[in-house]
């Protein structure tokens, strides 16, 4: 059956180019590096492909990645007849992620797509010496994060790349003087303690000191507050990682950093929409098409061998327009020229 789903894909290829990229030729996102993926049309039905969806953590860059994920399902013509979808979230637990994985395994699932390095881990760890395929998204160093042997052919999905040391180069632009950097998040969450020190790594590089800030799962607005502006005095400048911690309370730490006048820069553009002066910011959601790309052509009969890793897209400047007002920091014409821009209701506490 699978040679008789490729055999249709192939015959109608030429057909889903024209049709598919005509139809998608408005959209603001790139296309995917993949190749067209099959329309439902194309596949002779054999019952549902199966597929465990992993999120590692709530968070909007990742929570923007699974709905892209599942639009983009929606957009090729792949639904619930086709497509049999059991989403669940591990909430930044590790154990939780691997028995996840051990339960899609257990019922015997086709597919298991993780959203980030973590959930990927869980899921290449669990499916070794089975046939169940793993789709991994943002995982930046593929073979080393998720231990990847010579003999693991059922791993592919979409690789990202860091845009941690890109973020300081641009404050830097900014204030070439710049001593340290401010880090504020939740060293328990494994994702952004990993920020942190791939930030500790790029300022070790640049001659600039790091200051941290810990937070604990479920700090109050005041404890946040505080410590933001505890770090303001010993930083120039603040970052702000993939935290859920942080992300709960984003508007509070890009409040208190504008009141003590220093810019706050972050790992994603949902921070920028909160308040954050700027990021090198992963489009999220194009990261989520690209892998459901992948899902729906490995759905139609192709082998994880033939659908090698892609990358994501390089990360984009994005500003939040009235921080950038506020703050009147002056960057290059060049990079103002070529950014993204969001605007943000300003709280209250903007007015005074």
């Amino acid at each position: 059956m699978k040679h008789l789903k490729r055999f249709f894909c192939g015959l109608l290829c030429f057909a889903l180019l024209i049709g598919a990229f005509s139809g998608c030729a408005k959209k603001d996102e790139k296309q995917s590096a993949t190749s067209p993926p099959p329309e439902s049309s194309a596949v002779e039905k054999e019952g549902a492909y199966r597929i465990g969806l992993l999120q590692y953590l709530e968070h909007p860059a990742y929570d923007a990645a699974r709905e892209a994920f599942m639009s983009r399902l929606e957009e090729w013509g792949w639904g619930e007849d086709l497509l049999e979808i059991d989403y669940q979230n591990a909430g930044g637990d590790e154990n939780k992620a691997k028995e996840i994985c051990e339960k899609f395994a257990a019922d015997r699932i086709d597919l298991i797509v993780a959203i980030s390095a973590p959930a990927a881990k869980a899921a290449t760890y669990v499916t070794k010496g089975t046939e169940i395929k793993v789709l991994f998204a943002d995982v930046e160093n593929p073979a080393v994060e998720l231990e990847l042997q010579a003999s693991d052919d059922n791993v592919t999905g979409v690789q990202s790349e860091s845009t941690i040391a890109a973020t300081v180069d641009l404050a830097l632009q900014a204030d070439p003087n710049l001593k340290a950097f401010g880090v504020v998040y939740n060293p328990q969450e494994t994702l952004s303690a990993a920020q942190a020190e791939t930030l500790k790594k790029v300022c070790g590089e640049k001659n600039l000191e790091v200051v941290e800030a810990a937070l604990s799962s479920g700090a109050s607005q005041e404890e946040v507050k505080k410590a933001v502006t505890d770090l303001c005095g010993k930083a120039g400048a603040i970052f702000l990682p993939l935290d859920s911690t942080v992300s709960n309370l984003a508007f509070t730490v890009t409040d208190a950093a504008k009141e003590a006048k220093k810019p706050c820069y972050a790992g994603t553009d949902s921070a920028v929409q909160s308040g954050a002066l700027a990021a090198v910011s992963l489009n999220y959601a194009e990261l989520g098409q690209q892998a459901a790309d992948m899902a729906v052509e490995l759905a139609a009969g192709k082998t994880v061998r033939e659908l090698p890793v892609v990358k994501a897209s390089a990360g984009r400047i994005c500003f939040n327009q009235n921080t950038l007002d506020n703050l009147k920091i002056v960057f290059p014409d060049e990079i103002l020229e070529t950014a993204d821009y969001y605007s943000t209701d300003i709280p209250e506490s903007w007015q005074r």
